[in-house]
């Protein structure tokens, strides 16, 4: 299993080389190629994955077909539709990876052995659900109060790898604007 996420772990909460050693035994590393489907639109999530290397995205198809893209996840990053882990309720998202991602995989029944035998197991996933319920806050907030192009520019700032790994069309849609409309800022802060 990639290191990366027992680092992730032992940065959040101060645990035994033992229940390391458990964690990385109980987690699985999956591989998936372009496109590859991590979870569907009606399906439970039962899962949390930490990205060790490639990009994720969380979206919700329309009757055309088309994608609106909720949340992108890259590199040292977790995915899963929360909500749908909570709640125990079908998802109303999918995610699928934009380019060969790894994951770190664990599944609701190793979760549920980890609480079981790891006791600081639940602060550590405690921790990452409320970053994960924060991040999406303040889409939320930028989405309500910053213009198209504002959001543009913190992707700039703060997530500039996005932009060179996610297609156009993607990031328009991450964004609430079309690609034309994303096209146009482009060129505007280009030339300002």
């Amino acid at each position: 299993m990639n290191g990366g996420f027992i680092n992730v772990v032992d940065r959040h909460v101060t645990i035994s080389e033992e229940d390391l050693r458990l964690i990385s035994d109980l987690s699985e590393t999956k591989v998936f190629n372009k496109g590859d489907i991590l979870l569907n639109s009606g399906e439970f999530c039962d899962f949390i994955a930490y990205i060790d290397k490639g990009v994720a995205m969380m979206y919700r198809e329309d009757d055309q077909q088309k994608k609106g893209v909720f949340e992108f996840y890259m590199d040292g990053e977790f995915v899963s539709d929360y909500y749908g882990f909570i709640t125990k309720k079908e998802s109303v998202f999918s995610i699928n990876v934009l380019e060969k991602t790894s994951v770190t995989y664990i599944d609701r029944g190793m979760m549920e052995e980890l609480y079981a035998k790891i006791p600081k197991w639940d602060k550590f996933l405690r921790l990452i659900t409320e970053k994960a319920y924060a991040q999406i806050i303040d889409q939320l907030h930028d989405t309500k109060f910053m213009t198209v192009e504002e959001r543009y520019k913190q992707l700039l700032e703060d997530r500039v790898e996005l932009l060179q790994r996610a297609p156009l069309y993607l990031i328009a849609s991450y964004l609430n604007t079309t690609p034309e409309t994303l096209s146009r800022i482009r060129r505007h802060i280009a030339t300002h």
